[in-house]
Formats: C-alpha cells, structure tokens, sequence
C-alpha cells in the first residue's frame, strides 16, 4: 500500500517539474515532430502526446488494462515502464483521476444509500452500489477499448484530484 502512495505521489512531484520546466521561456519552433499526435485539452494543460509506437501503444492498452484492478494496477504498470516510455506519465494521469474520482463518488453513494435508501428499501439498498460498480466496469472496458486503438477516452465524471493535490502541495 506504501508503494502506491509512493508511486501516486511521485507522479504529482513530476508533473510539478515538468511545469516548471515548461514555465522557462522556450524557442518558438516552427515545426513538429509528424510521429506525435496531439490530443486537444483545456486551455490550462498542455496536449496529451498519443502513443505513436507499436510498443507505446501496447503499454498504453496494458495501462488501461491493468486499470481493472483500480489504482494499484496502473501505478504498477506504470512504475515499471516509467522509465523506458516516458510517455506513460502523461497517460497514467486520466486514468488515475478517473479511478480516484470514481471512488470518492462510490463512497459517496455508499452514505447517501446506508443512511437514505436503506431504511426506505430494505434489502433492495444494495441495488445502488452494485449498479454504480457495474457501470464503472463498463466505463473501465469502453476505456481499455480505446485505449486498444491508440486513442484516449475522455472519463465521464472525473475530478481533477491529481492537479488539486499538486496545486494544495505549492
């Protein structure tokens, strides 16, 4: 478990550096490397780079993959191909908020449904949670699946929980 807020907190320690590296003035460039593909973000982050390579892709979906065991797969995988595709730093971080997001939202369930539902529905409470686990499967496999095309799915309900730790770290 120690391993996972390591890894967790690492990631935030790096997004921080590589801000501050961008925040250095740069040479405009006119030209762009073809082999990279750039995703549109919001005007506060910078692009998210899509995997080009067979062998980024295939972590890339590996990535996405181990995100079925929520939190501590991609950490995992992550942490072990951190250094020979740095790319996986920009791709682990959607997922990680998505994952983290979707838990504080379940747990968030869980007290609305003990405290509200339960007394109303009895034994049929339960329906709640298992429905929010279902769906959260299914929004896991329709993010595995893009991630099997090279693409990057956009989370539905997702906080950015790693930036607001990063910015409560400055």
């Amino acid at each position: 478990m120690r391993c996972i807020f390591r890894g967790v907190y690492s990631l935030i320690i790096m997004e921080n550096n590589t801000e501050q590296q961008n925040e250095q003035p740069q040479q405009p460039t006119t030209e762009t490397p073809a082999s990279q593909a750039a995703v549109s973000a919001p005007a506060s982050e910078a692009p998210v780079v899509l995997p080009t390579t067979p062998e980024e892709k295939q972590w890339f979906f590996y990535l996405y993959l181990a995100g079925l065991i929520p939190v501590v797969g991609p950490v995992i995988v992550w942490q072990m191909k951190k250094q020979e595709i740095p790319l996986l730093d920009q791709l682990v971080k959607p997922l990680l908020n998505f994952q983290i997001s979707w838990f504080i939202l379940y747990i968030a369930v869980l007290i609305v449904t003990r405290i509200i539902l339960a007394p109303i529905l009895g034994c049929f409470s339960s329906i709640v949670p298992s429905t929010y686990c279902i769906v959260f499967l299914i929004v896991t496999i329709l993010g595995i699946l893009q991630a099997k095309k090279g693409e990057l799915y956009k989370f539905p309900l997702t906080f950015d929980v790693l930036g607001f730790v990063k910015s409560k770290m400055k």
